[in-house]
């Protein structure tokens, strides 16, 4: 239990360094996570239930606002978003907050939504004359309880593994849907040439088929998925020439932010990110592929929250829909390629430290010859 309790510390202290870094970035940042009892923050029906959450408030946001970024956490302390709305308002951010809080009923009590203007400051719901939250288990004030420490541990944990198996009341959004999907694509349940069909997606999300058009029609434009008049819907594999075309696009997706990063370092704020996430590298174990794997998309997700290049990262991001069958594929063998792009990650590190940005190129540029190899590879024994 001791060693549980300090990785949820020091994941916590983590997320103060990202969210210090990104108020460098923004007027005000807001945060999305669990809020269980317990030592035990994780596990596929509480990722299940805060992915649901986040997608569903980003559609309430998305209403108001065209620009929103969001980078999401797993860790020891459970799951968080960190999400920046440009050009928007924190307390008008917040009351979309409290009014998916209404939609939410009784599950609302199992999720924070935090609005940061500063690091010691964030818009609470007094600030917009609301009550405080009512305990789980008994009518107090939720803060009040935790305090006092009113309701016994497992007793709380009970309520809550009891909710988290509950239905939410609302429908799936078209961004948890196709987020799902990707998701199935990037874990081997779906693949190239499989076929989608609008009724059982229907029936699977409990949606209605004019939205399964909207995530189809999205998702094809995205590259994910070819619309055939004789096939229907498939997933769409990458030709060979695609496949080098696009790693050539991240290349340079990568490099841009890459190079932001590096005239970010001497910010003491973004410094100590990279500083971090350099010592968490370092200390892997080279035989824990799960954690090796885990590593990989952890690189990027806490290097990349230190930039605002924000055009380019959702291009990032779009690129990385395409090659979600491709990592599948790369996570399968493990044991043969993580080392090497771990190597190359440790190097990407340093050289943005050091502040040489000739080695950080070099060093960029053998990573992607590295990533191209071995997606070749992946894709020739397929």
């Amino acid at each position: 239990m001791p060693n549980i309790l300090e990785e949820i510390l020091d994941a916590r202290e983590n997320r103060t360094r990202v969210l210090k870094s990104k108020l460098e970035n923004s007027e005000f940042v807001t945060t999305l996570s669990l809020n269980i009892p317990g030592a035990n923050k994780t596990g596929q029906l509480k990722k299940n239930f805060i992915q649901k959450c986040f997608y569903e408030y980003l559609s309430m946001l998305k209403k108001l606002y065209e620009n929103i970024n969001y980078d999401f956490f797993e860790d020891a302390a459970g799951y968080i978003y960190f999400i920046e709305v440009s050009k928007g308002h924190p307390y008008q951010v917040k009351q979309i907050a409290l009014d998916f809080e209404d939609i939410l009923g009784k599950h609302s009590s199992l999720v924070d939504i935090d609005v940061y203007v500063s690091l010691t400051k964030k818009i609470t719901r007094e600030n917009l004359a609301k009550l405080p939250r009512v305990c789980l288990m008994c009518s107090e004030f939720a803060k009040n309880c935790a305090f006092k420490q009113t309701h016994p541990i497992e007793e709380l944990e009970k309520v809550v593994d009891e909710l988290l198996k509950t239905e939410i009341s609302f429908s799936f959004s078209k961004e948890y849907i196709m987020h799902d999907i990707i998701k199935d694509v990037s874990e081997g349940i779906l693949s190239p040439n499989d076929r989608l069909k609008e009724i059982d997606l229907s029936n699977k999300y409990n949606v209605s088929r004019t939205k399964i058009r909207e995530v189809i029609s999205t998702l094809a434009e995205y590259g994910l998925l070819v619309v055939r008049k004789d096939m229907g819907v498939i997933i769409k594999k990458l030709t060979y020439h695609e496949l080098t075309e696009v790693i050539e696009l991240r290349k340079c997706a990568k490099l841009i932010i890459f190079k932001d990063i590096f005239t970010k370092i001497t910010n003491k704020d973004h410094r100590v990110v990279v500083e971090k996430v350099l010592e968490y590298l370092e200390g892997l174990d080279r035989a824990n592929y799960d954690l090796l794997k885990k590593w990989n998309q952890e690189f990027y997700d806490l290097l990349f929250s230190v930039s605002d290049k924000y055009f380019t990262k959702n291009l990032f991001n779009k690129f990385e829909i395409l090659f979600s069958n491709v990592r599948y594929l790369i996570s399968k063998k493990a044991q043969d390629y993580f080392y090497v792009i771990l190597d190359q990650h440790i190097n990407i590190c340093k050289a943005l430290l050091t502040k040489d940005y000739e080695d950080l190129v070099k060093s960029i540029e053998l990573y992607f010859t590295d990533i191209q190899r071995i997606m070749l590879q992946v894709m020739d024994d397929e």
